[in-house]
């Protein structure tokens, strides 16, 4: 049996060469036809709204405030993804690389060993075919991090993973030039200044001994 047309008519194709006022037919979940003008038959009406390529994220943070909202408050894992992932969709975006960082942190910032508990529910919603979008597994490494390597080996031995990024999150680089706005950073979670402060000393000790 044939796979079913879907005609979307009366949009604005945005194409890689312009903007047209056109049409566009599916079948089988892909994109069969397209063309300027009317369309060759009736279909969902955009009414001159704009139909664009779903967009490919690769790298979002956004999961891990879905299920640690506020710090100490974890939210169950499987609703957190559901809910980023509607979130995901409403965006536009149809392929997305959720961003988990692999390596522990011994002043206690990321999720450390409960993003695996993320992977498991990106896997749980996977199978039962509850996503809107695509989803694969971008792994964050903190190089710094003693453990990293560890983290790694295992989680690729289990889950399948996308991409993988090298990360330095080293106060007084990058994006942690200002070692004030660090302090804040740091100690939104309520931190006291002085264990914040022996934090840093700590990391930039091992941030230095990788160079």
């Amino acid at each position: 049996m044939a796979d079913r047309v879907e005609i979307i008519e009366n949009a604005r194709l945005v194409l890689p060469g312009g903007v047209v006022a056109g049409w566009l037919a599916m079948a089988g979940g892909r994109i069969a036809e397209f063309g300027e003008g009317r369309a060759p038959e009736r279909g969902l009406d955009l009414f001159g709204d704009h139909l664009v390529p779903g967009l490919v994220e690769l790298h979002t943070d956004h999961l891990e405030s879905h299920y640690a909202p506020r710090p100490g408050v974890r939210w169950h894992p499987l609703g957190a993804v559901i809910a980023y992932d509607a979130q995901i969709a409403a965006s536009g975006i149809t392929t997305v690389f959720d961003s988990l960082r692999a390596g522990t942190d011994p002043d206690g910032s990321g999720l450390g060993s409960e993003f695996d508990t993320l992977a498991q529910a990106i896997a749980d919603a996977r199978a039962a075919d509850l996503f809107r979008a695509e989803h694969r597994t971008h792994l964050r490494c903190e190089i710094p991090s003693a453990d990293v390597i560890d983290t790694v080996r295992d989680f690729v031995a289990r889950h399948p993973v996308g991409l993988i990024s090298l990360m330095d999150h080293t106060p007084g680089q990058r994006q942690f030039r200002d070692m004030a706005k660090y302090d804040q950073y740091a100690g939104r979670g309520g931190r006291p200044i002085e264990a914040i402060r022996a934090g840093t000393a700590r990391k930039i000790r091992d941030g230095a001994a990788l160079n």
